[in-house]
């Protein structure tokens, strides 16, 4: 609903995600602008990224359609771009192990170089979609490690993102906060400075132990309230989704135990096998 709105358009140029790999910007520009390009062209956006079984959920594909969608709408010749943030990994040519834990430690650099290169560079203005870990204030001064994707950003373009939470319903601290919640909007969208959601624990959000005096509000800017838990939706892989591609399967047979050194499951994978591979480099 969001890309579909004239009001998004009118405002933002640029959409930049974690779940397309950069090699492939020159298909995905065909695409969302509305030129033909096969669904196997497309698909390899998402699913020749440096991650594996995290894209192929159909909430993904269905974005890429979405903005294709909405600029196929539009009259005024003004288009919404997608831009590809994770490292241009090039699976054809067949790499090592070693080669690709170097893009896994490439991946927030790759990011951030994207966002200055295709969004600030341009003086463009753009919706950043990742992993909640990766986009969050850090409050790190300069020389310091920054942290995360926003840190590295606002190290050197000083208030540059304005972060927002997605409520994703995690955790006991979650359901005080819906009872809260109850009588207002859905969907509701709450500055946190100065707000008592702001002064709130970060755990309310991530789960988890409180992480001392911290507050929400010292690592985002706003909270997007979507509604209590039991109403919010998660998108699966569908049931028997590799078998159904033989192609995708064998290869990604090929990269499962280049990643983990071990023979994939024919029947697909039922489980992540490594916490070891799905650490970002800061250990998240």
């Amino acid at each position: 609903r969001l890309v579909s709105d004239p009001r998004f358009a009118a405002l933002v140029d640029d959409v930049v995600v974690e779940f397309g790999n950069a090699l492939y910007q020159p298909v995905v520009d065909s695409f969302v602008s509305g030129r033909t390009v096969s669904d196997a062209s497309i698909a390899r956006a998402w699913r020749n990224t440096t991650q594996i079984f995290v894209w192929d959920a159909p909430i993904y594909e269905r974005f890429y359609r979405a903005v294709r969608a909405a600029n196929l709408a539009r009259t005024d010749g003004r288009q919404l771009r997608v831009v590809l943030g994770d490292p241009p990994i090039d699976w054809s040519a067949r790499p090592d192990s070693a080669r690709w834990e170097w893009y896994i430690g490439q991946r927030a650099r790759s990011y951030v170089e994207s966002v200055e290169r295709e969004v600030l560079a341009r003086g463009h203005r753009a919706l950043l979609i990742a992993g909640s870990f990766h986009l969050l204030h850090h409050g790190s001064s300069p020389g310091e490690d920054p942290g995360t994707e926003v840190g590295m950003l606002e190290q050197r373009h000083r208030s540059a993102v304005f972060v927002v939470i997605p409520h994703t319903g995690l955790g006991a601290r979650t359901s005080a906060l819906e009872q809260a919640m109850a009588a207002g909007p859905v969907p509701a969208f709450i500055p946190l400075r100065g707000t008592w959601i702001g002064r709130l624990s970060p755990a309310v959000a991530f789960g988890g132990d409180n992480p001392g005096s911290m507050r929400l509000e010292q690592i985002a800017d706003a909270y997007l309230y979507l509604g209590p838990r039991r109403s919010l939706l998660r998108s699966r892989i569908p049931a028997g989704y590799f078998l159904r591609h033989p192609a995708y399967l064998r290869d990604l047979r090929r990269r499962y135990r280049l990643m983990f050194g071990a023979p994939l499951d024919p029947a697909g994978p039922r489980r992540r096998p490594s916490a070891r591979y799905f650490q970002d480099p800061d250990g998240t």
